[in-house]
């Protein structure tokens, strides 16, 4: 078996495309459904540095927690949804010749907050890992390392939405998805 991050010898994919859902939990108390999806490809003569775009969005869909309350007498904050579009640097190391690899990415782009009748569109950075078993000669089931890192991507904002943060911030949780070799 080969160590995490060494060459194989066989070839690798140059390309990949996944698709997932989970949970996204954000610092407004609210969590709900989410859907991804994300198109990785090498960067030329780079062994483990891919370049990538994502598309990323949180529906309504599980209640908030009511109870909470960001001070005596404030309203409870709003529940909100969110697109996100993003410019990705990732980096794939892989474990015994690709049957496990593991994504770490990084990146920055543009979200669309709406909710409660107010909307803004936001520049926003996210961070990201996860864990790919090979389930066939090019597919992966995707999911998180839960054993590393609990959520398999944070995302955060600047908050144009509410006077009392300054902040969006959104965690996912309980990822499940496919990733598809495309070479």
């Amino acid at each position: 078996m080969d160590c995490l991050g060494q060459t194989t010898g066989k070839a690798e994919a140059n390309e990949y495309l996944s698709l997932g859902t989970g949970i996204t939990w954000d610092n407004y108390y609210s969590a709900g459904p989410k859907f991804q999806a994300s198109y990785s490809k090498r960067f030329k003569n780079k062994e483990k540095i891919f370049w990538g775009i994502s598309m990323d969005n949180k529906r309504r869909g599980l209640n908030g927690i009511p109870s909470v309350k960001l001070q005596p007498g404030v309203a409870s904050p709003p529940e909100l949804n969110y697109s996100y579009l993003s410019a990705d640097l990732h980096s794939i190391s892989r474990m015994g010749n690709t049957r496990i690899i593991f994504d770490f990415s990084a990146g920055l782009g543009a979200m669309y907050l709406h909710g409660d009748g107010k909307h803004a569109v936001q520049p926003a950075i996210n961070i990201g890992m996860t864990m790919n078993l090979r389930i066939g000669k090019n597919i992966f089931i995707e999911g998180s390392p839960l054993f590393v890192i609990p959520p398999s991507r944070i995302i955060v904002s600047p908050n144009k939405l509410a006077e009392n943060r300054d902040v969006y911030s959104a965690w996912h949780f309980m990822p499940l998805g496919l990733r598809f070799k495309l070479d």
